[in-house]
């Protein structure tokens, strides 16, 4: 028989999985000002801590991603990708989302992302 402390344990357990995995998968959509096809956000990124950008596009848009860094230790890659840098540019093979990384490397740093679509 499952004791009344056993049961909360158990609560406790599942609560404590389920918010540690909505933290290290939270993802900031990047939205266009109405007329835009560029933005730029900026913020600040602790030491080796990782963010997740997502953007939607469409088939055979192309995207232009470059990260500036206080410190020069920030990078940005995505979905698949190979190479980890400062800027990449690809092509939407389908229309849907894509998941864009920015890593710090270094010391507490601030950072601006400049996305453009076209």
């Amino acid at each position: 028989m499952v004791s009344k402390i056993d049961l909360r344990i158990c609560t406790l357990a599942v609560m404590l999985v389920l918010t540690v995995n909505s933290i290290s998968f939270a993802q900031t959509r990047i939205n266009f000002p109405k007329g835009r096809y560029s933005t730029n956000i900026s913020g600040k990124l602790r030491a080796e801590e990782e963010k997740i950008f997502l953007v939607r596009g469409k088939k055979g848009q192309k995207l232009i991603v470059s990260v500036r860094s206080n410190n020069k230790e920030v990078t940005a890659s995505y979905e698949d990708a190979y190479e980890i840098k400062d800027s990449f540019e690809l092509t939407f093979m389908r229309t849907g989302d894509l998941k864009i990384f920015l890593y710090n490397g270094g010391k507490v740093t601030s950072y601006t992302l400049n996305v453009t679509i076209r």
